[in-house]
């Protein structure tokens, strides 16, 4: 039997920021917003979404361990 577990790896940076982006522009259109669209927005949702997608792969593989 095999006793090996999945590893669990976050997104890479490129992904996590192009989602960011995305939810950015769509929230910006309909809050007719165009401000939440700024990279300074944009940047933070992106820093702050890899820190939780780090944190999820760590948290998955510890208790996979």
């Amino acid at each position: 039997m095999n006793n090996s577990h999945p590893e669990y790896q976050p997104p890479p940076d490129q992904y996590v920021e192009r989602y960011a982006r995305a939810i950015c522009e769509q929230y910006a259109v309909r809050q007719n917003n165009p401000k939440i669209n700024s990279p300074e927005v944009v940047n933070g949702l992106a820093g702050f979404l890899k820190v939780l997608l780090r944190l999820e792969a760590k948290r998955l593989n510890q208790s996979t361990a």
